[in-house]
């Protein structure tokens, strides 16, 4: 980076790079939980930074010489409180306010960002309406209803047969209240409509039940609801085998643990998070606890082969895209198991899906 000042890292970074992931990265902590601090300013997660049992940090927005910036803030030791160049020196062990360390912490994160962190999917200028904005959820209140023949045909049209709905957890959904810190909710947020159906996700229990509501024909801001921050998702009924397989959604998993039943393969589990999220070490620890090799299936998209990258680069994971070497020729090529069922069916896909579990997961180790 010979020639370039500090003052040009700087503007690089706060013009091209996005805040909430660069600190998320240098705390070690999820995307989504950063978002949920800034979405109310009450919420507090622990700070990795230093011991915190009791969690003490929060986010925030705060108006700078002319521009927003993400403001990090410890209630409880301010040594900790900073932006995201002062988060990433403390963690990097150099001081931001010195010039020579500063150049250091800037070529530090242009060095990590260009190797493959992808952007996160809500950017800060949109974040009031976005899929973050129920972070501040503490309970959902689900009315379930009976599937209607609709119903059944959308979750077939990905493969996904009734009796994997019921082994998934999936619920089609009459009404569900979203209980929020800030407010005592009564009336529902959402009333089943035919044309805008709504499905719940089980998630599993903390101290309330948690729950990922999926509108699939919502616009992107209304498509998703949850009061799970967990970086990943189902991390409270883990089983232990030999292999987990992380994807990027319910519908994914859905159809991958439907293809591993029907060819009788009981050594692998399947999970799912957002390819923006990044798992914290205590979750990556937890993890390693129940499985021996790990791989991620995200989107054949440059947002999920960044996020594959990223996974197997920063914690080892092995990459498990599905897509065959011939498929490579052809233009538009389905990018998720879900959509390759759509456009081939479900034979088809299965097909493809013991080539690609033969070449990755069932070699000889």
């Amino acid at each position: 980076m010979k020639f370039i000042t500090s003052n040009n890292l700087k503007k690089y970074i706060d013009n091209n790079l996005n805040e909430v992931d660069i600190i998320a990265y240098y705390m070690d902590i999820p995307v989504m939980d950063i978002y949920a601090c800034i979405n109310d300013h009450r919420l507090r997660v622990n700070n990795t930074l230093r011991t915190d049992a009791d969690p003490s940090y929060g986010f925030q927005y705060i108006h700078e010489h002319g521009r927003y910036k993400l403001y990090g803030k410890d209630f409880a030791n301010p040594f900790y409180s900073g932006d995201k160049y002062h988060i990433a020196g403390i963690s990097l062990k150099l001081n931001c306010n010195n010039p020579r360390e500063f150049v250091e912490i800037c070529k530090d994160i242009i060095k990590v960002f260009n190797n493959g962190v992808s952007t996160p999917v809500v950017s800060k200028e949109v974040k009031k309406d976005s899929a973050y904005k129920p972070s501040n959820i503490f309970k959902i209140d689900v009315e379930k209803r009976d599937f209607t023949y609709y119903d059944y045909l959308y979750w077939q049209s990905m493969g996904i047969r009734k009796e994997t709905l019921i082994s998934e957890k999936i619920y089609a959904v009459d009404s569900y209240i979203l209980h929020q810190f800030d407010k005592d909710d009564f009336s529902p947020d959402y009333v089943y409509n035919p044309n805008d159906p709504a499905y719940a996700y089980y998630i599993g229990k903390d101290k309330y039940t948690l729950w990922e509501i999926y509108r699939p024909f919502a616009n992107k801001y209304n498509k998703f609801r949850t009061n799970n921050n967990r970086d990943l998702k189902e991390l409270y009924e883990l089983t232990k085998k030999d292999n987990l397989i992380i994807t990027k959604s319910k519908k994914d998993k859905a159809l991958i643990r439907q293809i591993l039943s029907d060819f009788n393969i009981t050594n692998v589990d399947v999970k799912y998070t957002s390819e923006a999220a990044r798992l914290r070490m205590p979750t990556r620890n937890l993890i390693k606890t129940y499985y021996r090799w790990i791989y991620i299936n995200f989107d054949l998209d440059k947002t999920g082969i960044d996020g594959m990258k990223y996974f197997n680069g920063e914690y080892g994971y092995n990459m498990f895209p599905f897509v065959l070497e011939d498929m490579l020729k052809f233009k538009n090529i389905p990018k998720d198991p879900t959509d390759f069922c759509k456009k081939f069916g479900y034979d088809a896909t299965k097909k493809v899906f013991k080539i690609l579990y033969n070449k990755y997961i069932n070699y000889e180790k």
